[in-house]
């Protein structure tokens, strides 16, 4: 398991269960969560522009996603940081080039917003560093602990991530 930055991702989603007693607050149920994340996919992917300094856009194109995942090229835009429109666009152009549609693409994106997005913000699992399969494979789970996906959905949600991996 990744070393995130809270004791939550340490202790099983029963344990934290057992910690808090009162309903999923605010976005952390998924419901709610899902809604928030279809704002951020109507925007244009990848995005044309961004507001950094021309020297951060020229050094993103030199960005290499080729030892990257296909899930952690797709989470680098749901990681606590923010990169210039070059180096989302470098990233989908990778996806692109290892044979993933436009609409696999958003389908992907959509999938890590609402499990790994779901698990790094709402649930404040904060991981700056990366986030991948492995992580979107935790948030399943504790979405299924959470009671807030069923195991058919789960069982959908592995296959899907096992589906589009590499």
């Amino acid at each position: 398991m990744k070393n995130h930055n809270l004791d939550s991702a340490h202790s099983s989603p029963d344990e934290h269960k057992r910690k808090s007693k009162n309903k999923l607050a605010n976005f952390q149920n998924f419901e709610a969560w899902k809604k928030a994340c279809d704002e951020i996919l109507a925007k244009p992917f990848p995005p044309q522009s961004s507001n950094f300094p021309e020297e951060d856009i020229k050094s993103a194109l030199n960005t290499n996603f080729s030892k990257f995942s296909n899930w952690q090229i797709i989470c680098e835009e749901i990681l606590d940081t923010e990169h210039p429109h070059t180096y989302l666009q470098k990233g989908y152009e990778e996806l692109r080039r290892r044979g993933k549609s436009e609409r696999e693409i958003f389908e992907m994106r959509r999938f890590a917003w609402y499990t790994a997005g779901w698990f790094n913000f709402p649930m404040m699992v904060w991981d700056w560093v990366n986030l991948d399969e492995s992580d979107i494979m935790l948030a399943i789970k504790w979405l299924f602990d959470y009671d807030q996906i069923t195991q058919d959905e789960r069982l959908v949600f592995e296959n899907f991530v096992r589906l589009h991996g590499n």
